[in-house]
């Protein structure tokens, strides 16, 4: 997700923001707002939505059109458009998108998006881009990632000139990125729901399920703000952000119910499989087990047999499943 291929470590956006994808307009003068924080060291501004990509056949793709500043800088460009030292034949990306109306697109959704090449030509909501360049395995879960400059992200998404998605901040130590998102919030966030999902439990639920551990300073519970202009944002920093973007995928869409169905499905019928397999190995060798028996061997050595056998069976199969596992992964 852009949010963790960016530089900037606060985010603001509009009022109860689910996941980063789904973004609302709020007024660009709020960037006065993560300004004034002391801990911060620059912000600037950044516009994402969905929008209508039409092929040269007529048929249309939808699409997630990201604007940024184009500076090597930028808080909001990811990593994959700047340059990069170790990589000197590495194409400007950010020079490219300086010319009006210029995309840029992930390889991987060349044949998604109908393009063949570098200069290809298509529109979004009737307005002609240029394909100028392509990055390398920035894949979304929504729809094809569309790379561009503010103005021209303007255009594509139809934003008024004061209007914009989110602000990003900067700040000058990584470890007061909590302290200034929970300032904002306290400030201009929404009212929280005692009862409803908070920014501490949105990071709590993703550490147990990928076993994941903060290491920046905790955000405490934001207190409802009496100010007349609370309401009007949500702030976070970009780990919880990414959290609870992610959390919301798999936890409030079908596309993250399917996943968790086809994972438990598939991890019962491995067991299922496995244990009739580790069955049909010891019933095929009772009589070896009686004779062991008859020997004097005791019974809680030839169990340990079984289970040694049953550890091995289990690590050659993870060993077997492995490649395939990083191939189906590189290939998604």
């Amino acid at each position: 997700m852009p949010v963790d291929r960016g530089s900037a470590n606060v985010w603001m956006g509009a009022p109860n923001v689910e996941a980063v994808d789904l973004g609302r307009p709020i007024r660009e003068g709020y960037i006065a707002r993560m300004a004034a924080q002391p801990e911060i060291e620059r912000c600037e501004i950044y516009l994402q939505g969905f929008s209508k990509w039409e092929k040269a056949n007529g048929a249309t793709e939808l699409c997630m059109v990201i604007g940024s500043r184009l500076s090597p800088d930028s808080l909001g460009a990811i990593n994959a458009l700047k340059p990069e030292s170790s990589k000197p034949n590495k194409p400007k990306l950010l020079d490219l998108l300086t010319e009006p109306n210029s995309v840029v697109i992930d390889r991987s959704d060349m044949k998604r998006l109908g393009v063949t090449k570098e200069g290809d030509v298509a529109e979004v909501i009737g307005v002609r881009v240029k394909v100028v360049g392509f990055t390398e395995g920035v894949k979304s879960l929504a729809g094809p990632y569309v790379f561009c400059s503010i103005n021209t992200a303007r255009q594509l998404l139809r934003y008024p000139p004061d209007q914009v998605t989110y602000i990003l901040g900067k700040t000058q130590r990584p470890e007061d990125a909590g302290i200034v998102a929970q300032r904002l919030q306290q400030e201009y966030g929404a009212k929280v729901p005692v009862n409803g999902p908070t920014l501490l439990s949105s990071r709590t639920l993703y550490q147990f399920v990928y076993g994941m551990r903060d290491t920046s300073e905790s955000v405490r519970q934001p207190e409802p703000s009496s100010n007349k202009d609370a309401g009007t944002i949500t702030a976070f920093t970009a780990y919880d952000f990414s959290c609870k973007s992610q959390m919301h995928w798999l936890l409030k869409t079908k596309a993250g119910i399917a996943l968790g169905y086809a994972a438990a499905l598939g991890l019962l019928v491995g067991a299922v499989v496995t244990s009739q397999t580790l069955y049909a190995a010891t019933a095929a060798s009772l009589r070896e087990f009686a004779v062991l028996r008859a020997l004097g061997i005791p019974r809680w050595r030839m169990s340990r047999l079984v289970l040694t056998q049953a550890f091995f069976v289990g690590l050659i199969g993870i060993l077997l499943s492995l490649p395939a596992m990083f191939g189906a992964a590189k290939l998604a």
